[in-house]
């Protein structure tokens, strides 16, 4: 039966005709009430489809960017953009514009493989980061990583700030190599070069 959305999810696009529920959303998700929002419930994450762009969060609770290889009853097989797969739980995705609105992120200085905090300017290509400690770099979407807030939810188990994941992380004699070579090349001077091998 064709209704209209419930007022609580207007202002979505959803390209056409409005059906409820959406195709492909299991009905056991469909718990409303009085008190919800849009914001509690995304369609956006029942209704992703092969090939989208999106943040999926990885084992260390950290989000990468990733695309959508398939698309489950409960889960989203993904490719994250450093090569890396995965299988995600749906309340585990977020589409790129609530990642962007809602993750605190991190970057990946110079594709070194190290993460550092800080703020992207925009939220609109050229994506542009700056740095916790002054240091402002253009950046590819493959180079952030995003953590909820604390309000939001605990990070259990994170890896450090300095660590990347899987098949791009660094053990600490990488990073220092990392780092030298960015000192002989003049990309940092030597007290950022002190400063950062602090943080292997």
């Amino acid at each position: 039966m064709r209704v209209p959305f419930p007022q609580m999810l207007s202002g979505v696009n959803t390209g056409g005709e409005q059906v409820w529920p959406p195709a492909g959303m299991p009905r056991y998700k469909l718990r409303f009430n009085a008190k919800m929002t849009r914001k509690d419930v995304n369609p956006l994450r029942f209704m992703v489809s092969p090939g989208q762009t999106i943040f999926a969060r990885w084992k260390n609770s950290y989000y990468y960017p990733a695309v959508v290889d398939e698309v489950l009853d409960n889960q989203i097989k993904v490719t994250y953009l450093d090569g890396d797969k995965g299988t995600v739980a749906r309340e585990h995705i977020l589409e790129l514009q609530e990642a962007f609105e809602t993750l605190n992120f991190q970057g990946n200085w110079k594709h070194g493989g190290i993460f550092f905090k800080g703020a992207l300017a925009s939220h609109q290509p050229p994506l542009v980061m700056h740095y916790n400690d002054g240091d402002v770099e253009q950046v590819e979407l493959v180079q952030l990583r995003g953590a909820m807030p604390k309000s939001n939810q605990k990070v259990a188990g994170a890896a450090p700030e300095s660590e990347a994941r899987s098949s791009s992380r660094r053990d600490p004699k990488a990073g220092l190599e990392q780092l030298k070579s960015m000192r002989k090349a003049g990309l940092i001077d030597k007290a950022e070069f002190k400063r950062r091998k602090e943080l292997l």
